[in-house]
């Protein structure tokens, strides 16, 4: 790639287009003009507004490009190394071209991964972990759920057992309370708030580390998700882990710059957890899909799925009929974008979301 660099923008609403055309043009003279907009979705940079349907279908297609991609979105918790905040401004548009500029290599990491990750160094010798490590084990398991930001709010805590699943995908939520002390720790129970204190890193099968920092919620690891759920849904101590210095992720972050959201991890627990029922809900209950969330590739089912939820509101079979999709898999996207606040049921409050939320990581536990 030259000294300057192309830019094409997609998924855009005309109003929105000719808004962000005018301020990037206005940018670009500020900064000596090192990028030229062009209407080619071969251009070294994409600006994708995945929000609008059509954008997201653009950003299915890229994430196997390797080229590097803005995401247009109002979630701050997009899984995108580069992200253009909505609504638009003219602070928000210099801010992510100046940050195009500091990038080195000629094409930048795509949201999902896409391009190849060198491998993590070996792990360092195990050191104690911090004491708030040992914390997570004492309260056990809270889902971190928000639904414009960064998870780190609305904490629950799963102590609660669940009843036998009943008819049409849908569980209950029981009464019944454990003692927290027998329930085993899982490693996604350290994304809880205050759980670590630093950055820590853990083992994987294939000879890799899954590395999690607290201070910016992002993980490293490969570019795969699934591989990662028998990980996050294993019974695990402190003492699997191993404490990261400063020093040593800044390096690991030059080596592999792919950081992905926590939230994308919670996602995909909660995936899992349900086994094809949505929990804490009859039948008779309509979901909504109330903002459009990143669609992950290993999971092509899903974009039609939410195309669905999205045009209107309705229950697991309805949807399931309207998408074509098995109604399990309905239940399971339901359950995550439950946790990540993609979707709402129509009629519960928080009090009784937040008890779904903590069924579904007692479910979990009950699983390990």
């Amino acid at each position: 790639m030259g000294s300057v660099q192309t830019v094409a923008l997609s998924g855009f609403n005309r109003d929105d287009e000719t808004t962000l055309r005018t301020w990037f043009d206005q940018v670009n003279k500020e900064l000596g003009e090192p990028f030229a907009l062009i209407k080619d979705l071969n251009a070294d940079v994409l600006i994708i507004d995945i929000d609008s349907i059509y954008g997201q279908m653009d950003w299915l297609r890229a994430q196997s490009t390797g080229r590097c991609i803005v995401a247009h979105t109002s979630g701050a918790g997009t899984d995108a190394r580069y992200r253009l905040p909505r609504p638009l401004s003219v602070s928000g548009v210099e801010e992510v071209m100046r940050q195009l500029l500091r990038r080195v290599e000629p094409t930048c990491i795509a949201a999902n991964g896409a391009s190849q990750s060198s491998p993590l160094p070996a792990t360092p010798t195990q050191t104690p972990p911090p004491e708030r490590v040992e914390s997570a084990e004492k309260s056990v398991a809270h889902a971190v759920v928000k639904e414009d930001t960064p998870p780190s709010t609305d904490s629950v805590t799963a102590t609660q057992s669940l009843s036998e699943p009943k008819q049409d995908r849908t569980v209950a939520i029981s009464d019944a309370s454990q003692d927290a002390g027998t329930q085993p720790v899982l490693l996604v129970d350290y994304l809880q708030t205050g759980a670590l204190d630093a950055a820590v890193a853990y083992p994987l099968q294939d000879g890799q580390r899954l590395i999690l920092d607290p201070a910016s919620q992002t993980y490293i690891a490969g570019p795969t998700l699934k591989s990662l759920l028998s990980t996050l849904t294993q019974a695990i101590s402190s003492e699997n882990l191993a404490r990261v210095e400063k020093s040593q992720l800044e390096r690991l972050r030059k080596d592999d710059p792919a950081e992905h959201s926590w939230m994308r991890l919670l996602w995909l627990a909660a995936l899992h957890a349900g086994k094809g029922d949505v929990i804490g809900f009859g039948p008779e209950q309509t979901f909504k899909l109330v903002r459009w969330p990143q669609i992950e590739r290993e999971f092509p089912r899903h974009f039609r799925i939410a195309t669905a939820m999205m045009r209107q509101a309705g229950t697991v079979e309805m949807i399931a009929t309207q998408s074509g999709s098995p109604a399990n898999e309905v239940a399971d996207l339901i359950n995550a974008y439950l946790v990540t606040g993609h979707v709402e049921a129509e009629g519960a409050d928080k009090q009784r979301l937040d008890d779904v939320r903590a069924a579904l990581w007692g479910r979990l536990r009950v699983a390990a």
